[in-house]
């Protein structure tokens, strides 16, 4: 009985150093090639896994015999989903290269292709320690992930990858020249292809096994992993794109916010824009802060205007914004006035945004006024306008200074408009 105890406890500590490779197999498990969840598939667990692989002469102790087919039943795949996501960020299993590579293409295969809103959104966030790890500093281009070798082509260079990685793998230190020509050339040519996120994920699955053999040769490795690194990189840029346009507000707001982490100011004054459209920006302040390329944010995506105001409520004002000079000055104006849209338009936005966007008001004005009422931030408006633009016109005239609390007032090409109620 101690005997028995004892090896169940050793089980138990060993299984729980398995959870990166068991999060990736259930999660390539429920998730089809074609983006549609599986209700039944080869699923397991750390214990499972640890027996099968490992101690595969001793029998099953739990849940009976497995059928023959190993499927396993998914009653719930988005649950599955989300908890195995969850399990694979938090895991320290395996090499670190072999690791970050199915990471990323685990979360950017789900935070593109899942079909559950859920599971999208916890894809998406778990992008962002990667991206920092990557140093990302900029998104493609919306329209470029359509751009990408064809599956012919993409699947005759992974056949080559692989055969010249088995030859390399084989041989050790003992490869021929031959061989290893044959190696750099198969990699270079996957270097040069174009991948969109479905190739990139199919061609870090086929690193994925030689990433993780011990006895690969430290030339072919570091080029292996650098390959790895590169379409890491090119992955998760690509699938943060995808979620800022994707179709559930609640996965697109958590690309907003991954975003905004990742890129700071620069993002979230666009993200402004994009929430409210672009008609009341200043060409040369909507030009500026275009980098990004987003599109606009339908009005009733309440959880994408949240991800925004939330920003601005925890960080104030911007330090692009805070300068004395005339352009930071036009940035202001139009960061507030953007927010005062989003509080003061009830035929556009629901009770949630107005509410969100007055607190987030409260913070970028320095606390000159906290209200819950759309009118009385409608009046401060109207008080701030004629400041700021006396301000501008000082400090655009030779030697002149900012006078006076224009500094917290809004953008004056709106307050000649008249009432921020106005709709785009």
């Amino acid at each position: 009985m101690l005997r028995a105890a004892a090896l169940c406890a050793a089980l138990g500590l060993l299984a729980g150093c398995r959870t990166t490779r068991v999060a990736v197999q259930n999660l390539d498990a429920v998730l089809s090639s074609t983006d549609g969840f599986r209700y039944q598939g080869r699923t397991t667990t750390p214990l499972r896994d640890l027996v099968e692989s490992g101690l595969g002469v001793i029998a099953l102790p739990f849940g009976g015999r497995e059928d023959d087919d190993g499927l396993q039943p998914i009653p719930n795949p988005t649950k599955l989903s989300v908890d195995e996501l969850i399990r694979l960020a938090d895991s320290t299993q395996g090499g670190r290269a072999w690791r970050e590579n199915e990471s990323v293409r685990v979360f950017a295969r789900f935070a593109v292709g899942a079909p559950a809103q859920l599971a999208r959104e916890r894809a998406l966030l778990e992008l962002v320690p990667h991206a920092r790890r990557l140093g990302i500093d900029a998104l493609p281009p919306l329209d470029e992930d359509a751009v990408s070798a064809n599956a012919p082509e993409l699947l005759e260079a992974l056949d080559g990858l692989v055969d010249a990685a088995r030859a390399r793998l084989s041989e050790g230190g003992a490869a021929t020249e031959t061989q290893k020509a044959d190696f750099d050339a198969a990699v270079g040519v996957l270097e040069r292809a174009e991948l969109d996120v479905a190739g990139g994920t199919r061609l870090l699955r086929a690193l994925g096994p030689f990433l993780r053999a011990s006895r690969l040769p430290a030339d072919a490795r570091e080029r292996l992993e650098e390959l790895s690194t590169a379409v890491q990189q090119r992955l998760v840029a690509r699938a943060l794109r995808r979620g800022l346009s994707d179709r559930s507000a609640l996965a697109r707001a958590a690309a907003y916010r991954a975003s905004i982490e990742l890129f700071g100011d620069a993002f979230a004054v666009e993200a402004v824009f994009a929430c409210v459209g672009r008609g009341d920006v200043q060409q040369a302040l909507g030009e500026r802060f275009d980098d990004f390329r987003l599109p606009r944010v339908p009005a009733i995506y309440t959880e994408v205007h949240l991800a925004v105001t939330d920003h601005f409520r925890a960080n104030g004002l911007p330090g692009v914004a805070s300068a004395h000079t005339a352009d930071a000055l036009r940035l202001r104006g139009s960061l507030i006035t953007g927010l005062l849209r989003m509080a003061a338009d009830d035929f556009l936005f629901d009770g949630t945004t107005r509410h969100a966007a007055m607190a987030a008001l409260a913070e970028v004005t320095g606390g000159e006024l906290e209200s819950l009422r759309a009118e009385e931030w409608t009046e401060w408006f109207r008080a701030r306008s004629e400041q700021l633009q006396a301000d501008i016109e000082r400090l655009e005239s030779p030697g002149g200074e900012p006078n006076g609390r224009g500094a917290d007032g809004v953008d004056a090409g709106r307050a000649r408009a008249g009432d921020p109620r106005a709709r785009s």
